[in-house]
């Protein structure tokens, strides 16, 4: 209860501040605004925001992901709705989402999702399904954005079972746009908002795999992404019971006032 009450203390008030006097306008009118301004101020919020949650993320692969030039398609496996705010944390250039369709009416993060150019898809409709990977691979094409797209189609509520199955028409924006996919797998975000267990430094694992070209065609694509995926989050899974067993997470974060990331 106290680390929730933490949050709104610390996190509402600027929440509603960005809501009122940028996010609001940048969703209904996103032409209106640069890319760059609109994602400059989304990041600022979600970096605001994560600095008062207490992660420790073990990274590997950051720096290059950081350093690529034009545009990609992430894919990533899903355990919580953390795994977009990870995401953007660790994007300094503009990255947005394809996100189901439920997402556009969330009052802060579809707003935020909206602001940034997110596409919004009704998965029950493959007509409509269709048009927004093509819209994606539009905007793949133009250079400016890039986009992720969670390729199991919704969260694995348990963290420690096999990825769900991926679904091959993910990753066509990528063959039609002609750009490559980074795979990233992810261990841990289903703890920041959970009640139990509640350690004092939180233990989340961002892996950045080898880039696939986008040659192959989706259905290869497809296998070999949920492959290296699965296989890092293997790793993840060990490193991280290691963290508890080691008792790591007994060590306080009061002189780390930003998420500590450490490879």
């Amino acid at each position: 209860m106290l680390k929730y009450l933490r949050y709104i203390f610390r996190v509402v008030p600027r929440i509603v501040f960005d809501l009122l006097f940028y996010l609001n306008r940048y969703a209904r009118h996103p032409e209106k605004y640069p890319l760059e301004v609109r994602y400059k101020r989304v990041r600022d919020l979600v970096c605001y925001v994560m600095a008062r949650m207490r992660m420790d993320i073990k990274q590997k692969g950051l720096e290059d992901f950081r350093n690529r030039k034009g545009s990609f398609l992430l894919v990533s496996n899903h355990l919580s709705d953390m795994d977009p705010l990870i995401i953007i944390y660790m994007s300094e250039k503009p990255i947005s989402f394809i996100a189901k369709k439920e997402v556009y009416k969330f009052p802060v993060i579809g707003k935020c999702v909206r602001a940034i150019d997110g596409i919004f898809m009704d998965r029950a409709d493959l007509k409509q399904s269709a048009v927004c990977l093509k819209q994606c691979a539009d905007r793949l094409k133009v250079g400016d954005l890039s986009y992720c797209i969670f390729p199991e189609g919704t969260r694995n509520k348990d963290p420690k079972a096999p990825l769900l199955e991926f679904h091959a028409g993910s990753f066509k924006p990528a063959n039609w746009a002609k750009v490559n996919v980074v795979p990233m797998a992810q261990y841990g975000t289903f703890r920041v908002l959970a009640k139990k267990p509640n350690p004092k430094r939180i233990p989340i694992s961002i892996s950045v795999l080898p880039e696939q070209g986008f040659e192959a065609g989706s259905t290869e694509l497809a296998a070999t992404c949920s492959k290296l995926i699965q296989d890092e989050v293997n790793l993840q899974i060990a490193y991280d019971e290691a963290f508890f067993k080691e008792g790591k997470e007994k060590a306080s974060l009061r002189k780390l006032p930003k998420p500590y990331i450490h490879g």
